[in-house]
């Protein structure tokens, strides 16, 4: 999209938000995202974040952002019910169909996700099959969990990383990025 005042290319940026803990984490960054006139920023609600079991009671990720006053939201049913292997395994397939269909439809630049769950690992996935650039927040952490092992996943198909601290920047140094 072309800002005709000043002739430069607005960069399409889609966020994508998977648990409801996310939407506080990324309120800073979502907000200085939508302040940029170079950006076009759409943001994808998905994965856990859709759950009402997961969420606030007062409040839900897509209530909040509208409140906040932010546009281009999508929604991505994909999570199935169960907390089984197999059901976590199919979500994430899921999760890459519908993800890969909605960025087919907005053309993203570039996609943002944070963390290590199967959610983020469907949108980085889907991304990059896509050859779509992915930023990674949170890549480099230690949780102890099989979550670990995603997030060092999304770490290796991400072009750029976004540590949380120097001990994660010196993990993600140590895994060659």
């Amino acid at each position: 999209m072309w800002n005709k005042t000043t002739m430069k290319q607005r960069r399409k940026i889609c966020f994508v938000i998977t648990s409801f803990i996310h939407y506080a984490r990324n309120f800073l960054i979502l907000k200085e995202l939508k302040r940029r006139r170079d950006v076009d920023l759409h943001v994808i609600i998905a994965g856990t974040a859709l759950l009402p079991r997961y969420s606030a009671h007062h409040a839900h990720v897509r209530q909040m952002l509208e409140r906040d006053g932010f546009a281009n939201l999508y929604e991505v049913y994909f999570n199935l019910e169960g907390d089984q292997p197999i059901v976590k395994a199919k979500s994430a397939g899921l999760g890459i169909v519908e993800l890969s269909s909605l960025y087919h439809q907005i053309d993203p630049e570039l996609v943002v996700v944070r963390g290590d769950r199967f959610e983020t690992l469907a949108a980085a996935s889907a991304a990059v099959l896509m050859n779509i650039t992915i930023a990674h927040v949170e890549g480099g952490d230690l949780s102890g969990t099989i979550d670990e092992t995603i997030r060092h996943a999304v770490t290796k198909l991400s072009h750029f990383h976004f540590a949380t601290s120097e001990a994660s920047r010196a993990r993600l140094i140590q895994l060659g990025e």
